[in-house]
């Protein structure tokens, strides 16, 4: 309908609606007012107020058919009320499931609409709707999502695991490896590597109580002590005697011998000393006399009675005659000797000779008796 009306612009229907309707008032009071001049029947009032209007009426629009007039209706493409100004009544779902609580079933709980808006089943009888359970048809807890325990986090529920307190591959049933093979776990294993029992954590026992066990210590039964590496006692001069009870810790000796080096006894020095007296050699000469003989199998007793001796052969002469044939003389004699222990049996390895000539006097070379006491031989036996 056009907003013109014989030179009149509207602005909008509404302007124009309303100046229809001023002006079929204003030709109700003329018609009335004539009217009442110059006679006539009863006026009715409702045709009057009807005729006035029905122009008016017949120009109203309600696009969405709710009886609302557009102009009126803030949603006149969409059915709605009066009382919600044209509108749509806004239903409400309290749980958020998409279903409106009118038809909804559950209308605190969210749930389908093929349910009804309930939620849906339990498959598994665990409490938790299989829609929130990861695991339907596995009976669950809800701190896991519905699905069964998983202690250990291995990805094996606890129910299929048989370590399920220590994460282990499925190949292993959820066991950990158990590289000794003595029944406890790796991961709960003191010693890994050797085989114990659980009441010692997976060790073996600890015989000499050294806190090595038995898997490690290479003294079982020897205490390691404190500074220990290996479970044996510290052995500073390696004798095999422990420093704790070696009374000589930084020389090598024997256990028999308290780990200080074995000793010659006194008895035996002064018998040996008292035998080398009566070893004599042809003047001037490196030879043997047979008087000597009984002297040096003495020194062979005692070589051969204790494999361990060794001994050392000095060579000595007087300062008569020139030093450096004095030094050779001195050398033979001990070679001499050496010699014959050797043809005895006696190790050659454990017998050193030496010749020093007449540099080592022990008498005087101006009188007869030192130029005596200077020409020896000497044996010292040691270990």
């Amino acid at each position: 309908m056009s907003n013109q009306f014989f030179g009149f612009n509207f602005k909008s229907e509404k302007d124009r609606n309303d100046f229809f309707i001023a002006l079929g008032v204003i030709a109700f009071f003329i018609w009335l007012f004539w009217r009442t001049l110059f006679g006539g029947s009863e006026v009715n009032l409702e045709n009057v107020a009807e005729a006035a209007t029905v122009d008016v009426v017949s120009e109203l629009v309600d696009t969405d058919g709710d009886g609302i007039d557009d102009t009126k209706d803030l949603c006149p493409e969409t059915i709605g009320t009066e009382a919600n100004n044209g509108c749509p009544e806004v239903e409400e779902d309290s749980d958020g499931d998409g279903i409106v609580d009118a038809t909804d079933k559950c209308p605190n709980k969210r749930g389908s609409r093929s349910n009804g808006g309930c939620p849906a089943g339990d498959t598994d009888a665990d409490g938790i709707p299989d829609e929130n359970d990861k695991c339907p048809d596995l009976a669950g807890i809800k701190a896991n999502g519905g699905c069964p325990a998983d202690k250990d986090k291995d990805g094996i529920y606890d129910k299929d695991d048989k370590c399920p307190a220590l994460a282990g591959p499925a190949e292993a049933g959820g066991c950990p490896p158990d590289t000794d093979g003595d029944g406890v776990y790796d991961p709960v294993d003191n010693c890994p590597e050797h085989k114990g029992s659980s009441e010692l954590y997976g060790c073996p026992p600890d015989s000499d109580n050294d806190g090595f066990h038995d898997g490690k210590d290479k003294c079982i039964t020897v205490p390691g002590g404190e500074d220990s590496k290996d479970g044996c006692p510290i052995d500073t001069d390696k004798d095999g005697v422990p420093d704790k009870i070696d009374e000589c810790p930084k020389v090598m000796g024997p256990a028999a011998n308290k780990g200080c080096p074995k000793q010659v006894t006194k008895e035996v020095k002064e018998k040996l000393a008292a035998a080398v007296k009566n070893i004599q050699f042809k003047s001037s000469s490196d030879q043997l006399l047979s008087s000597s003989f009984n002297s040096l199998n003495e020194v062979v007793t005692y070589m051969n009675q204790d494999k361990e001796l060794k001994l050392r052969i000095e060579g000595h002469t007087d300062s008569t005659g020139d030093a450096a044939k004095n030094l050779k003389l001195s050398q033979d004699r001990a070679n001499a000797c050496k010699k014959y222990l050797v043809s005895k049996n006696v190790d050659a390895k454990r017998i050193l000779a030496t010749g020093f000539g007449q540099t080592k006097p022990i008498g005087d070379n101006t009188t007869a008796e030192g130029r005596k006491q200077n020409r020896r031989v000497v044996f010292d036996l040691s270990y």
